[in-house]
């Protein structure tokens, strides 16, 4: 499905805030697993059948464990990601209509630009009209550039495909 004017009217940052906190709260959790378990892995000093087989299954639950703080921790930086991107979105639907309003121009749910009647110079209305569209256009592909990018990383971790390995931090300093 297409990302539409009237799909990105309606976005938000908040639920994105709240699903990253959940995730966070959840990566502690799985990682204070992860530590307390490899303590007790560390701590038995026995030998035997048994302890054999427990240091297996502790082994085998451990990388389980691994396993889901990495997808938590790549959905967490999805998410944290598209809240960015979405808040980038918004800011910039935020300007487009501003500089509508200002030009004396509509934004349609369909994205397309009027300009308001009655117009004075219609030529001049026109081509603000085709300036503001034209912003329009690459709202809605950046857009769509955030919703994919989210898919994408949901379907790696879903398919237990997703990897922190190569991820590039693009902030400030990255």
């Amino acid at each position: 499905m297409a990302i539409t004017w009237a799909n990105i009217l309606e976005w938000q940052t908040g639920p994105l805030d709240e699903i990253a906190n959940e995730l966070l709260e959840a990566s502690q959790g799985l990682r204070a697993a992860y530590e307390k378990g490899e303590a007790a892995l560390s701590a038995v000093q026995s030998e035997g059948e048994a302890v054999t087989a427990m240091r297996a299954t502790t082994t085998k639950n451990l990388a389980s464990l691994e396993r889901a703080l990495t997808n938590v921790n790549g959905a967490l930086m999805a998410i944290e990601g598209a809240r960015d991107g979405v808040g980038d979105v918004l800011a910039q639907v935020n300007g487009a209509l501003v500089t509508a309003t200002k030009s004396q121009c509509t934004i349609e749910a369909d994205g397309s630009v009027h300009p308001n009647e009655p117009v004075e110079h219609i030529r001049e209305a026109h081509l603000l009209a085709k300036g503001i569209s034209d912003g329009v256009k690459k709202i809605l592909e950046y857009a769509d550039h955030v919703d994919t990018d989210l898919y994408h990383a949901l379907q790696d971790i879903n398919n237990d495909s997703y990897t922190i390995v190569g991820v590039v931090d693009s902030g400030p300093n990255g």
